[in-house]
């Protein structure tokens, strides 16, 4: 059984790889495919990343993303519904259409495309779309979705698209009462888990980024450039900037180490999206500090950057495999919020979210309250992580049973699943 995995693009988001990565292994183990086709847009890059990646029977194949998607994401933008239900506009090209019909199962990593917070995902519908009408099973993997009503021209075309898919396993409660008390999809839905909840750790050397404390204790912090929600401008981000160099002197006076820690970095050294460059310029603000502030180098792969945010003692966190990674390591975690799937992953550990802050909310005094809050409260916030951890991880793999029950029934598989 041959796997294309769409909506992938490259390991140069952390996130993406780490769900790649578990992704393969949980199916490896359970369901046993013949090859997986992962898209990349720089193979040479990913594989350094991956370096036992041919062991794991993957095969990195061209990526489609062409230079036309942020023109027609602006165009869609336009105040026109028309526009809003239109789809890509360009037939897909002659080798992706071959790719993905040389796979027996489509699985659409699509992690929170399908939703608002990125634009109309109207490239990867048709992708998933032109599998789906090819006969083959398209599975979205441990997704999030929606909500769709800020465009309610575009709720029929998501509704039909999403009950064409063979099954559909979301990673929190919040994107799964969506779909099935919303939406009313028609494909079976589940409630799983985000698989990266059961990423490996890779021991790595960090002495030399380790940071020096007076209490003995390290919070590790993940600011993204999608903190900056709609402050666009140059004052804007430069306003921000100042509210998180006040934070971390904060944090430092209080006695802690600060390690910041890039989670997606983009091969082209892309500003806008570029977490390195972005804490780059946060410790250079804040370089007056000494060694109580590190910055760890942005070379690491998705299982050893999760094995740096292991050793911190707290951590915060703006892209959320970054707060996927801590949580799945026992640690107290203050999420920063710009889409539905931190706030959903939050509901479903802790019944709550109040150690979720939204990015319209961040500045330096905000945090500094959450913070102290999550400090007075990490006995308790720890026991709950020991409690739910284990059943997130459970949940994880069981969307791989769910997959081989589908698989079954259509008899595709050789053996039964385990």
């Amino acid at each position: 059984m041959r796997v294309y995995c769409s909506v992938h693009n490259t390991f140069s988001n952390r996130g993406c790889e780490a769900i790649a990565r578990t992704t393969i292994s949980m199916l490896l183990d359970r369901l046993n495919p013949s090859e997986f086709l992962i898209p990349s847009s720089h193979p040479e890059l990913d594989s350094q990343q991956w370096k036992e990646y041919e062991k794991s029977r993957v095969r990195f194949v061209p990526t489609y993303w062409p230079k036309l998607v942020p023109l027609w994401a602006r165009f869609q933008n336009l105040p026109l519904p028309s526009i809003k239900r239109t789809s890509w506009p360009i037939p897909l090209p002659k080798w992706l259409k071959s790719l993905v019909l040389s796979a027996d199962l489509v699985l659409s990593l699509s992690g929170d495309v399908y939703s608002l917070d990125y634009g109309i995902p109207s490239l990867p519908m048709k992708i998933d779309r032109f599998a789906a009408e090819s006969g083959k099973p398209v599975v979205l993997w441990g997704v999030s979705v929606g909500p769709f009503e800020k465009i309610p021209e575009l709720i029929p075309s998501m509704k039909e698209f999403l009950s064409s898919m063979a099954m559909i396993g979301v990673r929190e409660s919040l994107s799964y009462e969506y779909l099935v008390s919303d939406l009313k999809v028609e494909s079976p839905v589940y409630l799983v888990a985000d698989p990266a909840f059961t990423l490996h750790k890779e021991p790595v050397e960090i002495d030399a980024f380790r940071p020096e404390t007076r209490n003995g204790k390290t919070i590790g912090i993940n600011f993204s450039p999608h903190i900056q929600s709609r402050r666009k401008s140059e004052k804007e981000t430069s306003a921000m900037l100042d509210e998180l160099s006040a934070f971390v002197h904060n944090v430092v006076s209080m006695g802690f180490g600060v390690l910041l820690v890039p989670h997606t970095i983009p091969w082209e050294g892309v500003p806008s999206d570029n977490d390195a460059m972005y804490l780059k310029k946060l410790h250079d603000r804040v370089i007056g500090l000494g060694n109580y502030i590190k910055l760890m180098p942005p070379n690491l792969n998705a299982p050893q950057t999760k094995y740096v945010i292991s050793k911190c003692d707290y951590f915060i966190g703006a892209r959320s495999h970054s707060t996927i990674a801590a949580m799945s390591s026992y640690l107290p975690t203050i999420s920063i919020s710009y889409s539905v799937k931190s706030r959903g992953i939050n509901m479903d550990i802790f019944g709550h979210n109040d150690w979720v802050i939204s990015s319209n909310q961040v500045n330096a005094r905000n945090l500094s309250l959450l913070l102290e809050k999550l400090i007075k409260n990490e006995s308790i916030v720890r026991e709950q992580l020991n409690a739910r951890i284990p059943e997130i991880k459970k949940r994880a793999y069981k969307q791989a049973e769910l997959l081989g029950e589908l698989l079954n029934k259509k008899k595709m598989l050789n053996t039964p699943s385990k």
